[in-house]
């Protein structure tokens, strides 16, 4: 007699129904004259693809096939672009959820409760890595302010990470002034306000002093006495801004007396400090000591499996790359092999950050003629595109 082999729940080789659903698509639009005439892509089909991606964990397809859908003039339901956003922030793209909500935004699309939590959440994460890659003018604030403000109008009920995500994001921007509007909007509604929240604000309103003196008095308040780092590292932000080298070698000296730990954010600090002093052997020389702590730190995340691993908490931003490689022409003759060392890495690094996905570049999208517009003949003339 037979013995009939059953399969194993959650064997992976087993086809997925989303996978199954997504082949038959495919399927019928090898027939490109059929498929546009007889199933033409409406928005609850655009809203399944979304969804049937989503499913499937493929965030590069989601995004692909509604940039290729709106190049084509085809009407986006909001509910697509949620399963973006849904999709995107489960992997970690911080920056394609933005995005997303901008899109929303602008084709005054309405998102749903989850979109708009997941996108505050997500504009803190961007706020930061442009905080880490000196971005002149951050920008993912403001969508941050105008999302925490819309929930407030709507009557959307607030939890407190609603208003907690866009405070921390104004003040890694350096807008002290809407960090202390939001600040004003919890004490309003009872809610509880943490030391750690104050020092951050404070922080921020450090970094933006006019003068040492100033900064040294708001660094001198109750809530900062025990702040830690987080000070010292608004006041060497301070300092630079005024090139108050002075106080700068004077906080730094006192924090290595005090035996601070020097985290990556003030080794990048550092670096940018002495790039700006023209110290160009001190640049390489930091440079090369960040290299090597951050990929020993790294292995060790990864191997121990105890926290979880931030690859962004080991980058090094572009612009400090630029200064590197710019102190290395100073310093191309130098005896000590340790310039070589950390121009070499710094051209690895710089070669891994110019790798990108042909989807997310900014290239300008081409408008369509008002004949293939408007005209349904010359519509189907048009072969339609390949979305997977």
């Amino acid at each position: 007699m037979k013995k009939w082999r059953w399969k194993k729940r959650g064997q992976k080789n087993a086809t997925q129904p989303w996978e199954v659903a997504l082949k038959e698509i495919q399927s019928l639009q090898k027939d490109h004259a059929w498929f546009l005439r007889h199933n033409a892509l409406t928005p609850i089909m655009v809203e399944h693809f979304a969804r049937l991606w989503e499913i499937g964990g493929k965030w590069e397809n989601c995004l692909r096939f509604l940039r290729l859908s709106g190049q084509q003039n085809v009407l986006i339901p909001p509910e697509a672009h949620d399963a973006a956003i849904r999709v995107c922030y489960r992997h970690g793209k911080y920056a394609h959820v933005v995005g997303q909500m901008r899109q929303m935004i602008a084709t005054r699309s309405p998102p749903d409760e989850r979109s708009v939590r997941l996108a505050l959440l997500s504009c803190e994460e961007c706020t930061a890595l442009e905080r880490t890659g000196l971005k002149q003018q951050p920008d993912s604030w403001v969508l941050a302010v105008s999302l925490f403000d819309a929930m407030r109008s709507n009557g959307v009920t607030m939890h407190q990470q609603d208003y907690e995500s866009p405070l921390r994001s104004c003040a890694m921007a350096g807008r002290w002034e809407d960090a202390m509007r939001i600040l004003d909007v919890m004490r309003k509604d009872n809610r509880p306000i943490s030391s750690q929240l104050y020092r951050l604000l404070l922080a921020a309103r450090i970094e933006s002093c006019n003068s040492f003196e100033e900064a040294q008095r708001f660094a001198q308040m109750p809530v900062m006495q025990n702040g830690g780092i987080i000070v010292y590292l608004a006041l060497l932000r301070c300092c630079m801004t005024k090139r108050d080298w002075k106080n700068f070698d004077r906080v730094n000296k006192e924090m290595r007396d005090r035996e601070f730990p020097e985290t990556f954010d003030k080794m990048r600090l550092l670096i940018e400090a002495a790039y700006v002093r023209e110290q160009w052997h001190s640049v390489l020389m930091r440079f090369a000591r960040f290299e090597s702590i951050s990929r020993y730190e790294e292995k060790r995340v990864l191997e121990d499996k105890v926290v979880r691993a931030y690859p962004e908490d080991f980058d090094m931003p572009e612009a400090i790359l630029d200064m590197v490689l710019a102190s290395y022409k100073h310093m191309k003759n130098h005896k000590d092999p340790v310039v070589h060392t950390a121009y070499r890495g710094a051209l690895k690094r710089k070669a891994k950050g110019t790798e990108q996905l042909a989807f997310s570049s900014d290239e300008a999208v081409t408008v369509p003629s008002e004949d293939w517009m408007f005209s349904q003949e010359e519509r189907e003339k048009k072969i339609p595109p390949k979305f997977f």
